[in-house]
């Protein structure tokens, strides 16, 4: 989850063509209202006001580094068709070239401003 809150930074810090990662595990076909080809991205772009450029991946397969090298944040799927193992090999990689990452609840909350609330009995809990 920290990991993911500094994603939320970071995307507070974007600029107009900055370049994104969204990241999907599994290989579905889009729909024409697809959460991270089409919604995330327009829900980015009316409530922060930015245009941003985004490459999109899909499939257990990452991501190549090259093709990563210039993302300003990676927002990334639930990962729910990946094991523990397989999605923490990713959240490492991001960590490792220095990407911040996200998750799509995560963002989504924040843009719709109800991440602080989502998150409150989360933090209170651990006092």
């Amino acid at each position: 989850m920290k990991q993911f809150l500094k994603g939320i930074d970071a995307l507070k810090n974007l600029k107009d063509n900055d370049t994104v990662a969204v990241v999907e595990a599994c290989s579905h076909v889009p729909t024409c209202d697809d959460i991270g080809r089409v919604k995330i991205p327009r829900w980015i772009s009316e409530k922060m006001k930015l245009q941003l450029n985004y490459r999109f991946f899909a499939g257990k397969e990452f991501p190549e580094l090259q093709e990563l090298s210039n993302c300003k944040l990676m927002i990334h799927c639930g990962g729910c068709v990946l094991n523990r193992t397989a999605f923490m090999r990713r959240m490492k990689l991001a960590k490792r070239l220095n990407i911040p990452v996200v998750n799509y609840g995560m963002l989504i909350s924040q843009l719709h401003g109800v991440l602080d609330r989502v998150l409150e009995p989360i933090f209170k809990r651990q006092g």
